[in-house]
């Protein structure tokens, strides 16, 4: 069951996404609301953020990945259409587990493409992983976004 709830009138949840860089290029997904982000999605109850980034990568791209490590949470408040929604989303650097590996199969309601690192000009939801992904990352970041209705 993915940890997600709701408070009161505010929707709740504890997300995983990770940046599998090659080459310069970013894993991106498009989901199947239009928006663009990373790779990942809701952990599970009784499930780690590392072992939910695993899970969560090879069921929307069959690729095997190792999570190399934890470079930011981000305290993510906006709304779904009209619903307030909060969300914790933990963001894992990651690398493909066999560097041969390349065949990426789309998931049902998410596609991928890769995208230039130095290029991405706010593609991305939320907002403040584009400047996340062409930062340095060389310590933990704890990063609030909080969007207006």
């Amino acid at each position: 069951m993915d940890a997600r709830t709701m408070i009161g009138d505010t929707k709740f949840d504890v997300r995983v996404s990770g940046i599998l860089e090659i080459d310069g290029k970013v894993l991106v997904t498009n989901e199947s609301d239009g928006v663009k982000t990373l790779p990942g999605g809701a952990i599970k109850t009784k499930e780690t953020t590392g072992d939910a980034i695993i899970r969560e990568f090879y069921e929307e791209t069959h690729l095997k990945i190792t999570v190399n490590r934890l470079v930011a949470c981000i305290e993510n408040l906006f709304y779904y259409g009209d619903l307030p929604y909060q969300q914790l989303n933990f963001i894992y650097e990651v690398s493909l587990a066999d560097e041969n590996q390349s065949e990426i199969e789309w998931h049902d309601t998410v596609t991928t493409e890769w995208l230039i690192k130095d290029s991405i000009n706010n593609q991305l939801t939320p907002i403040v992983l584009n400047e996340l992904i062409v930062s340095e990352r060389q310590v933990f970041q704890q990063i609030v976004n909080q969007e207006e209705k």
